[in-house]
């Protein structure tokens, strides 16, 4: 395995991982779960909900 391929990898993920934060937050948002001061349970359990 080459050095190149695995930074490349790194940076790939990195990509990932930004963009899903992006989404989570962008769903957060929608659902009003930044309005207020909820605490990071209620966030966590809101989400889990939303999931199904």
């Amino acid at each position: 395995m080459r050095l190149q391929d695995i930074i490349e990898y790194q940076r790939r993920r990195k990509v990932e991982r930004r963009a899903t934060l992006a989404a989570l937050t962008a769903d957060a948002a929608t659902d009003g779960l930044y309005s207020g001061e909820p605490t990071y349970a209620d966030a966590l359990k809101a989400a889990r909900k939303k999931r199904g």
